[in-house]
């Protein structure tokens, strides 16, 4: 059988870590790095 992992890290997440914006929801917990 498979085992679900219970969190899963945005650091392991290359795609999510390169585009943000695109996943505001999936990541909601984490805030968006901007430039100023």
């Amino acid at each position: 059988s498979l085992r679900l992992e219970s969190k899963v890290k945005v650091e392991e997440l290359p795609v999510v870590c390169e585009f943000p914006v695109v996943f505001p929801g999936d990541v909601s917990d984490v805030p968006p790095e901007r430039e100023v």
